[in-house]
């Protein structure tokens, strides 16, 4: 078996190849062939346990993750996790990977998947809320999906900025980055949002018309109690998403379909689009919401173990 670390995954892993790997995950939830039980959750206070089973043609595995929202104040990772690939035909183990780089750089791919489907061609600027490490991994991932010419960043805890910069420059030296003194602002000079938060409340402004033509990538809310999204975004919206159960879990969209501010037939799969039944509207407001998927781990974890055998990474151990 083989125990792949953040290291070893970095080594082994392109920006295209991951993108290939979740929109692999993405045609096969739209198509078949595989077989992914309901997530479990476990709360205890504001923490959360998640385990995350699935099956594919040629490997199962579990992720467990957990997400700890109080580590900000420890200054430790709110999110650390544990992903185990077997053989499907024997059960055999063939990897243990480290969770929370897997999951970090797979909703970064599905960051930047989502984007190059769904953004318009001229759309260059990019505004992130929250300078955490899933926002550092879409921007990684959609700069280098896209053009982007400008960088927005905000976040609320505003020492966190200049370290999520100094990381970012070391990775893409060449992209522009401006720092926004609030999210009004950074909204104002985006033409795509991404909001990468563990907030349960609104992070971007409630103001009509402000988000007109934009294209909003969500990925904080896991919950139904955790909004990152304001009323103001759903009018006129044209509504993607991952999974078919994010319109249960997550309170960007089970919220405003409770209070009738969006309707069931607005939320499509972005696997319409890549299946090509569906087509983005570009006279909307375009939102995509992730809350992610078994599946993603499992094409994501043997992209990366097929690198790691390849490459001669990772530390092969009797099991």
């Amino acid at each position: 078996m083989l125990i792949i670390n953040k290291s070893s995954i970095e080594q082994a892993i392109q920006p295209k190849g991951m993108i290939d790997a979740v929109k692999q995950a993405l045609i096969m939830y739209e198509t078949g062939g595989f077989l992914m039980p309901d997530r479990m959750h476990v709360n205890i206070d504001t923490n959360t346990l998640l385990l995350m089973p699935a099956f594919a043609q040629k490997y199962f595995g579990t992720k467990l993750v957990s997400v700890f929202p109080d580590n900000i104040k420890r200054n430790e990772p709110v999110i650390y996790g544990t992903m185990v690939l077997n053989d499907v035909q024997t059960g055999k183990p063939l990897a243990i990977i480290d969770g929370s780089s897997l999951t970090a750089h797979r909703t970064g791919a599905v960051g930047g998947l989502a984007a190059k489907t769904l953004a318009e061609p001229d759309m260059n600027k990019l505004g992130i809320v929250g300078a955490g490490v899933q926002s550092l991994h879409q921007a990684i991932y959609i700069i280098q999906s896209l053009n982007i010419d400008e960088l927005y960043i905000f976040d609320i805890f505003p020492e966190k900025v200049d370290e999520w910069i100094d990381k970012l420059k070391k990775i893409l030296p060449k992209v522009k980055i401006i720092v926004a003194n609030n999210s009004e602002e950074l909204v104002q000079n985006s033409d795509i949002i991404v909001t990468a938060t563990t907030s349960n409340h609104p992070v971007l402004p409630d103001i009509e018309g402000l988000y007109k033509n934009k294209l909003i990538l969500a990925f904080g809310s896991y919950k139904p109690d955790m909004k990152e999204l304001p009323d103001a975004v759903y009018s006129n919206a044209q509504i993607f998403t991952d999974t078919e159960f994010a319109k249960e879990e997550s309170g960007d969209l089970a919220q405003p379909l409770k209070e009738g501010l969006i309707s069931e037939n607005q939320i499509q799969l972005l696997s319409k689009i890549l299946t090509d039944k569906a087509e983005p509207d570009y006279n909307k407001t375009i939102i995509f919401k992730s809350v992610g998927m078994a599946l993603f781990d499992i094409t994501v974890s043997s992209y990366i173990y097929n690198e790691a055998v390849r490459q001669k990474l990772g530390i092969e151990v009797d099991f």
